[in-house]
């Protein structure tokens, strides 16, 4: 099916398609855990992103990287790529989708030993989940566990 995809979107010229696909595959290698092949189809989606001046697309790319990078344990490029991906979100009118971003900044703060900054990023990830009802984020479960990783390494219960 995705030799399919990526011949159709090649046959009608569909460049932007084939990078979405290309960052589909991205997401699907880093969750599986085969992170340096997800690395290379995230950069390949970014590179495309970024010539095509594709914001939205670029958003994207940086949020997944950022996430690659946490699993990666590199916490200094995972908040490169968040700070960037909020700055696209203002940028574009898209902040409500910043919850993901906001709880990948919080783990490589944690990460890095900043206690506050992660309390900070966690409490801004779930006021904007919170506040859409979960429908601002692709996957507002992952977004809720790591706010939950982070609060819970931090020694911070939540009631309700």
């Amino acid at each position: 099916a995705l030799k399919t995809a990526l011949s159709i979107t090649k046959a009608i010229h569909a460049d932007v398609g084939e990078a979405y696909i290309q960052v589909n595959i991205g997401q699907v290698l880093r969750d599986t855990g085969e992170l340096s092949d997800a690395e290379k189809a995230l950069t390949a989606g970014l590179k495309f992103a970024r010539q095509s001046q594709e914001r939205s697309l670029e958003a994207i790319c940086h949020s997944d990287l950022g996430i690659l990078y946490i699993l990666q344990g590199r916490p200094e490029r995972a908040i490169e790529a968040g700070l960037r991906t909020l700055q696209l979100h203002s940028e574009l009118g898209t902040s409500h989708s910043a919850s993901a971003d906001y709880a990948t900044l919080a783990r490589a703060s944690l990460m890095l030993g900043r206690g506050m900054e992660a309390q900070d990023y966690v409490y801004r990830s779930i006021a904007l989940l919170d506040e859409s009802g979960g429908d601002g984020s692709d996957f507002p479960q992952r977004d809720y566990w790591n706010c939950a990783h982070v609060l819970k390494a931090l020694g911070k219960h939540e009631d309700g």
